[in-house]
């Protein structure tokens, strides 16, 4: 090896370090506000990055043969450079909106943070360049419990999120036309070069993918709505990245999807068989929500969930669980933030609230990702509540409240894609030792009224005149539902919540999966709903 090419990983380093530190200063010179901030927060990272890395790179120098890397090290830096110099030295054709930055810097941070844990995990084995060093042998710990390749994935999540915030067109193109094929040959390079030298590690690859991780799931839940949505999502993905075993009651029979493992039982009781021993997501949606017989929530729910969190066994990588915005009250909710005061207001919601706070103890004790989904109104295929419940009122020509009164919504196909987005989170986190227990509000960023609800199902279904408006108040509503009557307090719960506003802010949801589903116009979601109803209706 040459003198040039031994040094060339931290000679690369300080030169992209000093170059980057003069044209930052220029680009961000224009930007005011929080983007500003948020541009020199993620600069000052990436330096830092840069130096913790540099450390690395010393230790390159005089460490061999380099004939095995045949010159992927020069292509990668190469496509690396034109990624940030781009970004950086071009000035961007639209400003990037707050939202979208903070979303680049949360994947810049998470792909960061699972690089430095897969170089961590490699320890002493670890190289810019591709090379065999004595006495290596396959690691399967951390991160490469997961993917084969994690510290090239977070290099390029890292990027993802850097073009995302200092956005530029050329710099989109060289990060998918230059770094990431460099990414992929260097893989294939380097992979060939471990399966003729490193025993055992054909065996490793069989079990995993190389840079986006295969996704197992548990799914509780799954012949319900929301779960025969997530089915539906998951379909739509490769045959060979997804696994499912789904919790059936009664005959495994009832769940007919080709990529699904049915394994028979219900909560409270878990069946054996239920987990995989490679790494796994839980996605729960298998709750009670009406209380046909009266035994109340507290056994599925509650009781459901404890008995779940003890059944987790070491490979489950964390959860997604299904709860609502139920969990903030019966009460008027504007923009309401997951940080908000919980007031269930019913037996479902304090259900609710009681299993989110055994999920997120349990996760937190053991270093689990958890999420806890927060929806209002779930619409599109299948829903045999929402619309179909309003179109019964409306026909009687009745309104509760003056139809102002605002409800985040979402289509349940939509709905699907958080879930299955935000499972790849949890396997992204834990593989970056990054876990978090947190709770999501979900939703399109718009809300929508009860007059826009109205109008969608009267374009179809020429709904009569309103002719009844009944006003709605919390303060009269929690006064009436003392009284010792069930159906009374039913029926008050129900006019609040299409009475009063329901609607959430949901920005913490968007920088976690990014802009593009929440960012959807709520009334095109709406019209899809109703065509359907409309459909299954005849």
């Amino acid at each position: 090896m040459s003198r040039l090419q031994s040094k060339l990983p931290i000679l690369l380093s300080v030169a992209s370090a000093a170059l980057m530190a003069v044209f930052s200063a220029r680009k961000l010179a224009s930007w005011r506000g929080e983007l500003a901030w948020v541009g020199a927060l993620t600069i000052g990272l990436y330096l830092v990055w840069l130096v913790v890395e540099t450390r690395v790179a010393a230790g390159e120098i005089g460490r061999g043969d380099t004939r095995l890397d045949r010159g992927t090290l020069e292509l990668y830096a190469l496509g690396r450079v034109l990624t940030v110099g781009a970004a950086l030295v071009l000035q961007e054709t639209f400003e990037v909106g707050v939202l979208a930055a903070w979303t680049g810097v949360v994947l810049f941070v998470t792909g960061v943070g699972l690089r430095l844990a897969s170089i961590r995990e490699l320890g002493r084995f670890y190289s810019h360049r591709v090379r065999l060093t004595a006495g290596q042998s396959v690691v399967e710990t951390g991160p490469y419990r997961y993917i084969r390749h994690p510290a090239y994935t977070g290099m390029l999540l890292a990027h993802v999120g850097f073009v995302v915030l200092f956005f530029h067109w050329l710099s989109l193109a060289a990060l998918v036309l230059v770094f990431l094929p460099a990414v992929v040959l260097r893989v294939h390079i380097e992979e060939h070069a471990l399966a003729r030298s490193m025993a055992g590690y054909v065996e490793f690859c069989r079990g995993r993918r190389r840079l986006i991780p295969r996704i197992r799931i548990v799914l509780l839940g799954g012949t319900g709505f929301v779960g025969r949505a997530i089915l539906r999502r998951l379909e739509q993905l490769p045959r060979e990245s997804v696994e499912v075993r789904a919790l059936v009651p009664g005959d495994p029979k009832r769940v007919a999807s080709p990529l699904v493992t049915p394994v028979a039982g219900e909560l409270p009781t878990l069946p054996a068989g239920l987990f995989p021993e490679q790494p796994h997501v839980v996605v729960h949606f298998a709750t009670r929500q009406i209380d046909r017989d009266g035994r109340g929530f507290e056994a599925v729910n509650v009781g459901g969930m404890r008995a779940l969190v003890r059944a987790l066994p070491a490979a489950c990588a964390g959860a997604v669980y299904g709860s609502s915005l139920s969990v903030y009250g019966q009460g008027p909710q504007e923009w309401v933030i997951e940080d908000a005061p919980l007031a269930p207001g019913t037996d479902l919601a304090r259900s609710r609230v009681r299993a989110e706070r055994v999920l997120f103890g349990a996760a937190q004790a053991r270093g689990l990702t958890a999420f806890a989904l927060r929806p209002r109104f779930i619409l599109g295929q299948g829903d045999r509540s929402t619309l179909p419940a309003l179109l019964s009122l409306f026909r009687l020509g009745i309104r509760p409240g003056d139809g102002k009164q605002r409800f985040s919504v979402i289509d349940v196909d939509d709905y699907a894609d958080v879930v299955v987005r935000l499972a790849r989170r949890v396997l992204a986190r834990q593989a970056g030792s990054c876990p978090v227990q947190q709770p999501l509000n979900v939703g399109y960023a718009a809300p929508l009224t009860l007059s826009d609800l109205h109008s969608a199902l009267a374009s179809r279904f020429g709904l009569p005149a309103v002719r009844l408006v009944l006003p709605v108040s919390s303060r009269a509503t929690r006064l009436l539902s003392r009284l010792p009557s069930r159906p009374l307090r039913q029926l008050l719960a129900q006019l609040e919540l299409i009475g009063l506003p329901h609607y959430a802010d949901v920005r913490s949801l968007a920088a976690e999966i990014g802009e593009d589903v929440v960012a959807q116009d709520p009334r095109l979601a709406l019209y899809r709903a109703v065509a359907r109803l409309q459909e299954v209706s005849r």
